[in-house]
């Protein structure tokens, strides 16, 4: 594994006797670059940022934020590229209580990646080749013990309805939402994805993406508007509307 460095020296303050130094590293691995993350877009605002604070304490205020405390104990980053599906139902499964009726581990019951459970018709070896779809996602929620599970499709259900249900939901403590959308819509890279719903501030039209691959992006806020804009897209892969 060909290795190399390079180092910037930046001085430090005229009263530090220390120097900074800023490693670039880039690892050659069979001859293809491989990745350290991505920068979000102008059209996200990351979580973490100031200006997301900002955003996430005005939402905590007109009370749209019920759903990501259920979350934030439950956050999971997808183990493999193909599982933003499975990683995004095992965060719902747990932060609903949904006992798996099977051990996770020795004597505990709990949902992982792993331990999910897939219904006869859904190969769980093609899962890891090309992930799953919104109504293998529906199949496996059913299979694995969620009583109520609602798919709706963007050609189902208008714009306005959309918000008044992000809204709805984002109030909520027992009810959650999982999202599918095209990344490229809102400038990421990649294609179809799915990730929960974890809040909403009402006054900025803006929605918190608890996306589940974060080696890629951190969680993000982003217009309602252009989210709508990502699922109101075709499938590739099945030729039917996402949300």
């Amino acid at each position: 594994m060909p290795i190399q460095k390079k180092a910037n020296f930046k001085s430090g303050s005229q009263n530090s006797k220390f120097q900074k130094i800023q490693f670039h590293t880039f690892i050659n691995l069979n001859n293809r670059q491989s990745l350290y993350k991505r920068q979000l877009p102008n059209t996200c605002i990351p979580f973490h940022s100031e200006e997301g604070k900002v955003i996430f304490s005005e939402a905590l205020k007109e009370k749209n934020l019920e759903c990501y405390f259920m979350f934030s104990i439950h956050l999971l980053t997808q183990s493999k590229l193909t599982y933003c599906g499975l990683s995004s139902l095992c965060m719902i499964l747990n932060a609903l209580e949904v006992d798996p009726m099977t051990p996770w581990n020795k004597k505990w019951r709990f949902f992982s990646e792993d331990t999910i459970r897939c219904p006869p018709h859904i190969d769980r070896d093609l899962i890891d080749i090309q992930g799953i779809t919104l109504e293998q996602f529906s199949d496996i929620a059913k299979y694995n013990y969620l009583e109520e599970v609602k798919l709706c499709r963007s050609n189902d259900i208008s714009k306005e309805e959309f918000i008044k249900e992000i809204e709805h939901i984002s109030k909520q403590t027992r009810e959650v939402m999982s999202l599918n959308f095209a990344r490229n819509i809102i400038k990421q890279s990649g294609e179809g994805h799915i990730c929960p719903l974890g809040g909403y501030n009402k006054k900025r039209r803006m929605v918190l993406l608890l996306d589940v691959a974060r080696h890629k992006y951190p969680l993000y806020w982003v217009s309602v508007d252009l989210l709508w804009d990502a699922l109101n897209t075709t499938d590739n892969e099945t030729g039917m509307s996402r949300y």
